[in-house]
């Protein structure tokens, strides 16, 4: 039964090729379209992060999966030791988005990855495009300035009779009081 339902899915699913093509520290994505063309998008996003489990600075780069169910590296051209899928390179699902990621040492070593997206169909890919729309040269409706209304502040001090002592701190505080505000204990 479980084998009928991966069937079913594999056959509702949409699966999309794309490859990044990456010299030394700089990676090109290359989508494949439906007549076997290749669109290629330059200024990539991939960007650098360091990864303190591993102790080193990985470089992750978007595969423009957005709302896949997966995606796996398909092929990886040369294969080498200080590159291999898995260890050195993979693949990694951060939010909405699916990420090439390559490790210090693969991003030294020029290789093309082959990349599988899958999009389960019974979803649909989602694609955010906002609606192409002109500014507004004017503002629309009447504009009317309102002025602030008036803020009033009271204030009421009451003054209260200190016993008199005979402590000469106290009276030398009271005339610094005295001399500093002129309405103190008037």
């Amino acid at each position: 039964m479980g084998m009928l339902r991966n069937l079913t899915r594999s056959l509702t699913a949409v699966h999309e090729l794309r490859s990044y093509i990456c010299e030394a520290n700089n990676c090109r994505l290359e989508f494949e379209g439906s007549r076997d063309e290749w669109v290629a998008i330059n200024d990539n996003g991939c960007y650098l992060e360091y990864e303190a489990d591993l102790e080193e600075t990985i470089e992750y780069c978007p595969l423009q999966c957005n709302s896949a169910s997966s995606a796996i590296i398909i092929e990886q051209l040369p294969e080498t030791e200080d590159c291999t899928i898995g260890n050195g390179v993979n693949v990694i699902q951060r939010r909405n988005d699916w990420f090439l990621w390559r490790g210090e040492d693969c991003q030294k070593v020029q290789s093309t990855f082959k990349i599988g997206c899958t999009f389960d169909s019974r979803q649909g890919k989602k694609e955010e495009k906002l609606p192409m729309t002109k500014p507004k040269s004017r503002p629309e409706g009447k504009l009317k300035l309102v002025p602030a209304s008036p803020v009033k502040h009271e204030f009421t001090l009451k003054s209260e009779e200190m016993p008199s002592t005979d402590d000469p701190l106290l009276e030398e505080v009271d005339l610094l009081l005295k001399a500093m505000f002129p309405t103190y204990r008037n």
